[in-house]
């Protein structure tokens, strides 16, 4: 059948270059969506053990990505710190999804450290807007205002401060009404 046929062509590729990172992670997908979550994961923790200390951060977010993709927030957290901790200063891109990691485990401090880490090396509107989501989570209204006060005086104005700052409006409205 096509299943065991699409197996076979990810298993000899694997065989040929078991070093190919997409390959792997081709492999560990194909695993998943055959219902063979544990095997990909295996899969991608034994590519990570062989390449033991030349382990590159693209490796790190393969096992990040998958524990996503398995709904495991810790283990995928862990795994985004394994690739943030490989290169100094942190890759903006991985920190902007390791933030993203941490709100959807809606760990809102750590997603706000991560934030606020891209923030103090370039000026941007994603990175702001999730900062003042992050903010707004965890109840701490005034300084998600003044994060949005700081990003309207240094960029012009965007469809995503809009977003950000239409959010911030109905939180604090919401709070004033609960508050009468």
């Amino acid at each position: 059948n096509e299943v065991d046929q699409a197996r076979a062509i990810l298993t000899d590729l694997l065989r040929k270059n078991p070093a190919d990172r997409s390959s792997v992670w081709a492999m560990a997908i194909f695993d998943l969506t055959t219902g063979h979550a544990n095997a990909g994961l295996a899969l991608i923790q034994d590519y990570l053990k062989r390449r033991g200390g030349q382990a590159e951060v693209d490796d790190c977010l393969l096992l990040a990505r998958f524990n996503r993709h398995i709904g495991q927030a810790g283990p995928a957290r862990d795994a985004y710190r394994q690739a943030l901790a490989k290169v100094t200063p942190p890759a903006i891109p991985v920190l902007m999804e390791a933030g993203e990691q941490a709100m959807s485990a809606k760990a809102f401090a750590d997603a706000a450290a991560l934030y606020r880490q891209v923030l103090t090396r370039q000026k941007n509107g994603d990175a702001w807007g999730a900062l003042i989501e992050a903010l707004i989570r965890q109840n701490q209204i005034d300084e998600a205002n003044k994060e949005m006060q700081t990003w309207k005086a240094s960029e012009p104005w965007s469809s995503r401060m809009a977003f950000a700052e239409v959010r911030l409006l109905n939180e604090r409205g919401r709070i004033a009404d609960a508050e009468l």
